[in-house]
């Protein structure tokens, strides 16, 4: 798989600009482009009925709502004006930003969010659900960064952890992130130990060891065996294994299904989200 496009959601903060920032060195490692989603939840959309004073009260807030927009737009179009790969704007001025991240990102190779550690959606900033809505109904690999961190060393990551079980998500996952597993130093393979007969095809730990190295993973390759953690710990073993292997990223199947009011993740999926301090790489 080859990275040309990549597509990150922003607001009009200091951090949104630190994360397109990261994007843009993400793209530039691979030789892609970018574009800017402002993806955010609209003033007007936010706010409650009730709460609002006549014409003056939704006045006011679709001032809120052009104000929060141009100063993204203003810092997207400074950004522009940087040394880095081609950054293109896009924006849908207060409609639904699920819609519009989900359309954009049919036809974008990598998707780069911030998982926010804000518990309900922010006037002028991303909505605190985007992330699993993206990851669950696009169907493209999605990048999320931890909530006001990009460090440098997280742009070309030297050491991942590769969770894997024989899935399509987890499949899926493995061969989205081959453009950064084939430079890695050093990969941990979170994959069943082949000690017992096993299904014919099952690819245990050393079929996929052997098709990393068949796609040109020349890095070391670390195998740590999953059994004996059940599903209600796996999520926090995932992220103990990420940081006792000081991992720059993990790379996982996202797990779950969408309904028509609601996003429902996998036990595992939801506990790396929620508690995770360093990049994922997920896929549905």
């Amino acid at each position: 798989m080859s990275i040309a496009h990549v597509l990150v959601a922003i607001d009009a903060s200091p951090f949104g600009v630190e994360l397109l920032r990261y994007a843009r060195q993400v793209a530039a490692a691979q030789h892609a482009s970018v574009t800017a989603v402002y993806a955010v939840t609209s003033a007007l959309m936010a706010t409650p009925a009730v709460a609002l004073d006549g014409g003056m009260g939704i006045a006011s807030l679709a001032e809120i709502d052009e104000q929060e927009l141009q100063r993204a737009r203003e810092a997207v179009a400074q950004e522009a004006r940087t040394e880095g790969p081609a950054l293109n704007w896009l924006s849908d001025r207060g409609g639904p930003c699920y819609r519009l991240m989900q359309r954009a990102a049919w036809t974008a190779d990598l998707v780069v969010m911030a998982r926010h550690d804000t518990r309900q959606a922010t006037v002028g900033w991303v909505p605190p659900d985007l992330v699993e809505t993206t990851a669950l109904d696009a169907g493209r690999p999605v990048l999320v960064v931890p909530a006001r961190q990009t460090a440098t060393r997280w742009v070309q990551p030297r050491r991942v952890l590769l969770a894997w079980k024989p899935t399509r998500e987890a499949a899926r996952a493995a061969t989205a992130a081959l453009p950064w597993l084939r430079t890695a130093e050093r990969i941990d393979l979170v994959a069943r130990a082949a000690r017992e007969p096993m299904e014919p095809g099952w690819p245990g730990s050393e079929q996929v060891t052997a098709w990393l190295r068949s796609q040109g993973c020349a890095g070391r390759i670390e195998v740590r065996d999953p059994n004996g953690a059940d599903d209600t710990r796996l999520g926090e073993s995932l992220l103990d294994w990420a940081e006792s292997g000081d991992a720059d990223w993990l790379v996982m199947g996202c797990y779950g299904h969408s309904r028509a009011r609601e996003r429902l993740l996998g036990g595992v999926t939801r506990t790396v989200l929620q508690q995770m301090d360093r990049p994922v790489l997920m896929v549905h």
